[in-house]
């Protein structure tokens, strides 16, 4: 199975769904969709969005089994999530560049160090989220080429731009 590390999922839900946990909702369902075995961690409080219906600002339902990770903070609850799951999954898939995914990130590399990591890179990293990543065994998705230029310009050599919208058909 594939991890799915998203630093907002894991936080406590504070406000309204935005953009880049839509695009997240559409992926995860896509990616179930395709067959691709995912463990998402979430923050309880997010149990009801996630089990509501459809809504206008986007669907929240996940049909996919949910790892409730209950800590106060999405750097803990990143590090409950790869102790607790370390035995069941082989890849990680990161949902952007979070400073507070950094311990999870270490964690990962300490525990599995033949897990390949995927990044959405969404915006820019710190050169401390860069340090952490393991550069010849990560791929790095950014949705432009100045996002891109940053991975490159670190040493990172499976980097791909990708200005993609979700269920682009939609939009045709």
């Amino acid at each position: 199975p594939v991890l799915f590390l998203d630093k907002v999922l894991m936080n406590p839900r504070k406000e309204s769904v935005r953009g880049v946990e839509v695009f997240n909702f559409a992926l995860l369902r896509e990616l179930t969709q395709l067959g691709v075995p995912l463990l998402v961690p979430v923050h309880p409080s997010w149990r009801g969005l996630i089990a509501a219906s459809p809504r206008a600002s986007g669907d929240t339902s996940l049909p996919l089994p949910i790892v409730w990770t209950p800590l106060p903070s999405n750097l803990l609850n990143g590090i409950l999530a790869v102790l607790r799951l370390r035995k069941r999954f082989g890849s990680v898939l990161l949902a952007n560049s979070a400073n507070s995914l950094v311990p999870a990130i270490l964690l990962v590399r300490g525990l599995k160090r033949d897990a390949g990591i995927v990044l959405i890179a969404h915006r820019e990293p710190s050169r401390r989220f860069l340090a952490s990543l393991p550069r010849p065994s990560t791929t790095v998705l950014a949705v432009n080429s100045i996002i891109a230029s940053r991975f490159s310009a670190a040493g990172f050599t499976r980097v791909e731009t990708k200005y993609g919208i979700v269920h682009a058909g939609l939009f045709h």
